[in-house]
């Protein structure tokens, strides 16, 4: 279990782990970085009495592990100082809309997002963000916009080509369903090992009948290391035989114990 990250569906548990991964948030080295940068900036600036630069850092780390451990007035607490501290600058609305979001505080979290974004629009941690915030309370346009200005902005990005495939992962129709799939494809087309996409696609071709392509995407995910778990094999080559005869029915109880193995 747990090979690869998971990028978060667009489901209502979401929130939940909003924090945790690669898809949504700064890796821990960029936290520091930004949090060390904004401590410079105001050690250096003209304002009087500025916030001490060890009082700023360590209210950023407190809140980011009271986010972490799921502790979300702890959390609101840390971030409001640090917006008390530096009202003029863009890290500590950023990560309150983060606390209301993992809270389901869509409003509150959208207001945050929102100012941070207003100040720091280059940002792809606060464009994903607000983009996330806009899916989850149905403006799927708005969500379609913002992420598609990140996309213009960095091509290759494999969090925003997966945000912007997931605003059509519910979809039935089948110009939806192609759109769901090839932008599952573009993710893949800069991050061919990531096995959540991958796992993705083969549920999506499951769900349409689609033998052939399952098998191709399960080929794939047996070369990706490390090598699945002995109990995932066995399920993934119990599914493999109905797979190459065309029947998805009869491996779909297979193929869904491999995807929960894995």
């Amino acid at each position: 279990r747990g090979r690869a990250f998971r990028p978060p569906r667009a489901d209502p548990d979401y929130h939940r782990s909003i924090h945790m991964g690669p898809y949504l948030t700064r890796t821990s080295l960029q936290r520091w970085a930004s949090l060390l940068v904004l401590s410079l900036a105001l050690a250096s600036a003209c304002k009087p009495k500025p916030a001490p630069v060890e009082e700023v850092f360590s209210t950023g780390m407190v809140g980011l592990s009271y986010l972490r451990r799921n502790q979300l007035p702890e959390a609101e607490t840390e971030f409001k100082k640090l917006i008390a501290m530096a009202p003029d600058h863009p890290l500590g609305y950023p990560d309150l809309g983060l606390a209301y979001l993992q809270a389901g505080r869509y409003a509150e979290a959208q207001k945050q997002l929102e100012r941070a974004h207003d100040m720091d629009a280059s940002s792809t941690d606060i464009g994903l963000a607000l983009a996330k915030v806009y899916a989850l309370t149905g403006r799927t346009d708005d969500a379609r916009k913002t992420l598609q200005k990140l996309h213009r902005d960095s091509t290759s990005n494999a969090q925003v080509l997966f945000a912007l495939a997931d605003l059509d992962a519910q979809a039935t129709d089948s110009a939806g369903v192609l759109t769901y799939e090839n932008g599952l494809r573009s993710v893949l087309a800069v991050a061919p090992a990531n096995l959540a996409v991958r796992i993705a696609l083969v549920q999506s071709f499951a769900r349409r009948g689609a033998a052939d392509s399952v098998v191709r995407q399960l080929e794939e995910i047996r070369r990706i290391p490390p090598e699945p778990p002995a109990e995932a094999r066995a399920y993934l080559d119990s599914a493999m035989t109905p797979l190459r005869a065309g029947q998805v029915a009869d491996a779909k109880p297979h193929l869904d114990q491999f995807i929960h193995l894995m």
